[in-house]
């Protein structure tokens, strides 16, 4: 279990730092102790951006770390919300018959008993339709 849970950290991380990434920002800005002179080293064009004072920037950089702190929240409920649906199903594989020919595709079906455990969770949401 510590190693499955190891694992996944690791990959939460490396999803953590694509993300980082493909908004422009460099991943270690997320981790305490990250200064704005680290973030002038390792992207200038980026620090420039905060400010033409120094003092500006220092006060545009502590938001810049506020914000990165709440994506960062934002991505890890995302990633443990997609980890824990993908529990609820199974990867299967399907055959089907397209245009003559025997095609093989993975499909995600849903697990019997978590169909029932979310059909009892998905009755008790406001709005719900389901009969219970």
């Amino acid at each position: 279990m510590y190693i499955a849970s190891f694992r996944f950290s690791m990959i939460q991380l490396h999803i953590n730092d694509f993300c980082f990434r493909s908004f422009g920002y460099n991943p270690a800005v997320r981790f305490p102790g990250y200064t704005l002179q680290e973030l002038a080293n390792d992207n200038p064009s980026l620090a420039s951006k905060l400010g033409s004072s120094i003092s500006e920037r220092s006060a545009n950089f502590s938001k810049l770390l506020n914000d990165a702190n709440k994506f960062d929240e934002i991505v890890c409920q995302k990633i443990q919300r997609a980890m824990n649906e993908l529990r609820r199903y199974t990867l299967t594989e399907t055959e089907r018959l397209l245009e003559g020919n025997k095609v093989v595709t993975m499909d995600f079906v849903k697990n019997a008993e978590s169909a029932e455990t979310s059909s009892s969770i998905d009755s008790n949401r406001p709005g719900s339709t389901s009969p219970n």
